[in-house]
């Protein structure tokens, strides 16, 4: 039996994998604990996969060896989407407010259940993520592909796959459907906004620059974690995981803030199973 695991995704990401037109189709995660860099040698990184947190020297074709054995997803898993959604009352057909329950997705707003008039809007208060059971997810995705390396190691066809496209002039164009997308690239006249916050620009964008835009939206800013980024030991602190090349550790709030830049990723390629 393939394992179903849930996977969260943010609202652009929702939209862009059910993008009839240039869909997203792969993912790259963050892989904890990160390797540590060594001394120069035969064995320039350690990485620790025990379960005493001991390290482990490894050359770099060893150390990706044995992460990509302890990938979440592995190759036919089958990850189930979570993202923002909210539970409402069905409206029986007298009327009346049955006991059904129907969810709605903060995404694009669609509701998996027939019935809800077209005036309608629902404005909150929306359920977060992480607590969306098995049966409210509507996407099931199935991956194809695993590949262990850094972020900066993202080709143009990785960041087109990941939703994001290249603009000749540097336009900004939707993450929605666009019937002028054709092998990540996109007309001049189209306009519109892609997944983060890009202005309009005098010259040509790559998807690739496009990507790191994006990365650096989700993954620069300090988060509060509950283990060591390096080690896997229960520490109260903050990790971001920037592009830029750099590895810090720095004060924050009070805190230790560990700053991990290009990191190591998995990157899934996923094709999109049939929605319920």
């Amino acid at each position: 039996m393939k394992p179903e695991l849930p996977i969260i995704m943010q609202g652009d990401m929702v939209r862009a994998i059910r993008r009839k037109v240039g869909p997203k189709t792969l993912t790259q995660r963050v892989i904890k604990p990160q390797p540590v860099r060594g001394k120069m040698g035969t064995t320039p990184w350690h990485w620790n996969f025990k379960k005493d947190h001991s390290f482990c020297e490894a050359t770099i074709e060893e150390l990706i060896g044995r992460m990509i054995t302890r990938c979440r997803y592995p190759v036919g898993a089958r990850p189930w989407v979570r993202e923002n959604w909210a539970e409402i009352p069905i409206a029986e057909a007298d009327g009346g407010q049955g006991d059904r329950m129907g969810v709605i997705y903060q995404a694009d707003a669609e509701s998996a259940f027939d019935g809800m008039p077209d005036e309608w809007e629902f404005i909150g208060p929306w359920k977060p993520s992480i607590h969306m059971p098995r049966r409210a997810s509507r996407i099931t995705l199935e991956v194809t592909d695993v590949k262990v390396q850094r972020v900066q190691d993202t080709t143009e066809e990785q960041a087109i796959a990941e939703g994001c496209i290249a603009i000749p002039d540097g336009g900004c164009i939707p993450m929605m459907d666009s019937p002028k997308i054709e092998n990540g690239q996109v007309t001049p006249q189209t306009r519109g906004h892609i997944c983060v916050n890009v202005e309009q620009r005098a010259t040509a964008i790559s998807a690739v620059e496009q990507y790191h835009e994006l990365w650096d939206s989700i993954n620069a800013k300090p988060k509060p974690a509950k283990r060591n980024p390096y080690t896997g030991k229960p520490e109260v602190c903050y990790v971001s995981y920037p592009w830029e090349d750099r590895q810090e550790t720095v004060a924050y709030r009070g805190k230790k803030h560990y700053i991990i830049g290009n990191p190591w990723t998995f990157a899934y390629t996923f094709k999109r199973l049939e929605e319920k």
